[in-house]
């Protein structure tokens, strides 16, 4: 109760309607990705390199870099760490944010990028590296969907998503059993980037 408590309370003086893990827990959470990294992750001989794909507002990136300055400061010296954000808006904000915590530009950078791109592409890219580097999703998974199944008649059905050549989205119920040709008469379209309109799956 005193948890829920305190959510609202958050909720309320951020006027939003939905938030993350690393936005509620700031700094707890992203100095604990950081913890976590520094213990397990660190290659010695090669500087600490850190991609976040889909960054937020920047909160977790400000919050691991404070993280590692504080307790591990030759680590910082040589460190990056970059965001890969497809919005222009959100990549300002996590260059802000960062910044206003005294990360330089040479420990932090947030690029633009295409989401979709494909891997001949990427490996191209100025920021693309063959060294050790840690890969965080934050975002990301906080955005995924979960397994979905519905019951009909004796058998059960899951969802799954497939993209067409005009963009758009259409999940499917369909039974598990690969071999089982039966698809549900249930169907929900939306856009490629977040499926906007449902009509009825399950």
């Amino acid at each position: 109760r005193q948890y829920q408590a305190v959510l609202s309370r958050i909720y309320e003086k951020l006027n939003t309607a939905w938030l993350t893990p690393s936005e509620l827990f700031q700094p707890h959470y992203g100095r604990a990705v950081a913890e976590h990294v520094l213990k397990r992750h660190l290659v010695p001989g090669a500087p600490l390199r850190i991609f976040e794909v889909g960054a937020g507002n920047g909160t977790a990136a400000r919050d691991v870099l404070s993280h590692v300055r504080d307790v591990a400061p030759d680590v910082y010296a040589t460190m990056r760490y970059t965001a890969l954000e497809p919005s222009r808006t959100l990549a300002q904000r996590q260059r802000s944010r960062v910044a206003e915590a005294g990360h330089a530009k040479d420990r932090f950078e947030a690029l633009q990028c295409e989401p979709f791109g494909d891997l001949d592409s990427a490996r191209t890219q100025s920021w693309a590296t063959h060294q050790p580097c840690v890969v965080l999703m934050l975002e990301v998974l906080d955005n995924l969907p979960h397994d979905r199944v519905v019951r009909q008649g004796s058998a059960w059905f899951e969802t799954a998503v497939e993209y067409f050549d005009a963009g758009e989205a259409q999940a499917i119920a369909k039974t598990r059993n690969a071999e089982d040709a039966a698809v549900a008469k249930r169907t929900w379209r939306g856009s490629k980037a977040y499926g906007a309109g449902y009509d009825g799956a399950g």
